[in-house]
């Protein structure tokens, strides 16, 4: 099993192939594998459920500025966190141990008014 994270990708189609080398230093080539990516903006977070500290990692088409808060069940918007994202990989972190145990919303607004909401469970 492979894993790989492309944190520059293109915004149209990508192509990814393995070379599998032997121990004995011959290799081949995996069948090219086609990917179609058209997202500008991309957030996940860890752990969940969360007791302290939620980790956060975007992956951008280019530097922007987001709004990161954590909503309520309740739609009550109590953290806000302003972030500076970089082309590919960024990670930031917000500190929730103050806030009550429950289920909460974490959403990201960017500058053009694009919105991502992920729900979680703080413990």
């Amino acid at each position: 099993e492979y894993q790989y994270v492309d944190v520059h990708p293109s915004s149209s189609i990508n192509y990814y192939r393995l070379k599998i080398i032997d121990n004995n230093g011959s290799y081949q080539y995996s069948p090219i594998v086609s990917i179609y990516h058209n997202v500008q903006f991309t957030m996940s977070f860890f752990p969940n459920p969360i007791k302290d500290v939620l980790n956060i990692s975007f992956i951008s088409e280019n530097k922007k500025d987001a709004l990161m808060s954590i909503i309520s069940i309740d739609g009550k918007t109590v953290l806000t966190k302003r972030v500076t994202l970089i082309e590919g990989l960024s990670n930031s972190s917000i500190n929730i141990q103050t806030l009550p145990n429950g289920r909460y919303f974490l959403r990201a607004e960017l500058g053009n008014k694009k919105q991502t909401t992920i729900a979680f469970e703080k413990l």
